[in-house]
């Protein structure tokens, strides 16, 4: 990575919010585990976790989830905005 990228991308890292995870959120996280579990749903994968953090923090924080991932696909709960096509899903 050349030093114009590294610092175009520093600078997006700069203006990042980072949100730490509270009790709140983590009841959310176990919540929505539970449900996707219960769904049979893809995100219930021990390699989705990260996406289940992803989509656990759109929901708490009752932001729309803008994503191009099918593992989101009915997530329950989140309020998905993507360009797949869910009637090839």
């Amino acid at each position: 990575m050349g030093p114009a990228r590294r610092e175009r991308l520093g600078r997006h890292v700069d203006d990042a919010l980072v949100i730490a995870p509270d009790e709140a959120m983590c009841r959310t996280f176990a919540l929505l585990r539970a449900r996707v579990r219960r769904l049979a749903h893809g995100l219930h994968n021990r390699d989705h976790i990260g996406d289940l953090w992803i989509a656990t923090t759109a929901i708490h924080l009752g932001l729309p989830l803008v994503a191009h991932d099918c593992v989101f696909i009915d997530c329950p709960g989140s309020d998905l905005r993507t360009e797949l096509d869910r009637s090839t899903q």
